[in-house]
């Protein structure tokens, strides 16, 4: 009975708004909205960071992000969207190049966040430093989790 009601419901809907709301639901509106939380969590937390810091913890904070964001470019970021696709095809020696690729420019990544860091260093500020040095030194690592996250993803769909 309920599943009647709620079928003709969706018919209904899927007539009234000319749109298959079964594809709607199943397809790229869960990533729409998985992003639109994101961002909504972002602009949150950067609110409540903003009233709890300081001034100065928060701008160093806003400069650490900003800086993992450009290093983040020289990391091959739309890497895992190709790893995702040629593991769909059935390529799945993709995977072990796409790691290669991206384990290589996030290189050029470290060694930017590297210099930054001594350039911090050298101006007087040994805590935004130690907190640049740290994100070089995961900055691989966090690289390279999106391409995993995604042949994972793929395995097991």
């Amino acid at each position: 009975m309920g599943k009647k009601l709620l079928g003709s419901r969706v018919h209904w809907l899927s007539s009234y708004l000319s749109l298959d709301i079964n594809y709607f639901v199943g397809g790229g509106f869960w990533l729409i909205a998985a992003n639109l939380l994101s961002l909504i969590g972002g602009l949150f937390l950067s609110a409540l960071f903003a009233r709890l810091l300081t001034k100065d913890v928060f701008g160093q904070f806003s400069f650490l992000m900003s800086l993992i964001g450009i290093a983040s470019v020289l990391a091959l970021p739309g890497m895992s969207q190709a790893v995702t696709q040629a593991s769909s095809e059935g390529k799945d020696g993709v995977f072990k190049k796409a790691c290669k690729a991206v384990a290589l420019w996030s290189l050029v990544g470290v060694v930017f966040l590297i210099i930054i860091s001594l350039f911090s260093y050298l101006n007087g500020a040994p805590s935004l430093a130690i907190a640049i040095l740290l994100s070089a030194i995961l900055f691989p690592v966090i690289s390279s989790q999106s391409a995993t996250a995604s042949m994972i993803e793929q395995l097991f769909s």
